[in-house]
């Protein structure tokens, strides 16, 4: 019997882990499809009453959309990652830099604090928020 429980709690770790790189592919995706500034796959998982919010104010989901479709990103790093899960929402925050232009305007390079909530519905993860912190260089 405490062979059995060892292993439990050895394997409890792991599969915690295993679960923490799996939610993480989700912001990859989203990251990964902003970079290719692929609007059509991003479209599908995004909610219908998506908000953001960036340095020049709020944004709705078509207009992200729009930025998103005339962003030239070369390249991003996610580092400090931090995920708050439940059954239905996904809470990210980290910090991203990036090498991007958005809406012709060059951005900093330096990491900036993101916010990024997905929520569970029909079993799919649908973005439904983001805030950007980051600014143009001027």
């Amino acid at each position: 019997m405490w062979k059995k429980l060892l292993c439990v709690l050895m394997v409890l770790p792991a599969l915690a882990f295993a679960g923490e790189i799996k939610d993480h592919k989700v912001l990859y995706r989203l990251w990964n499809d902003m970079k290719e500034a692929n609007v059509k796959a991003i479209k599908k998982y995004t909610s219908p009453s998506f908000q953001a919010v960036r340095y020049n104010g709020a944004q709705n989901r078509a207009q992200e959309l729009q930025i998103i479709a005339n962003l030239h990103m070369t390249g991003y790093t996610l580092t400090n990652i931090v995920v708050t899960k439940n059954r239905h929402v996904l809470v990210f925050t980290y910090n991203a830099a990036t090498t991007e232009t958005v809406s012709g305007q060059v951005m900093s390079d330096t990491p900036t604090q993101r916010i990024t909530v997905f929520e569970r519905k029909e079993g799919k993860w649908i973005w439904v928020s983001h805030a950007s912190f980051a600014q143009p260089l001027i």
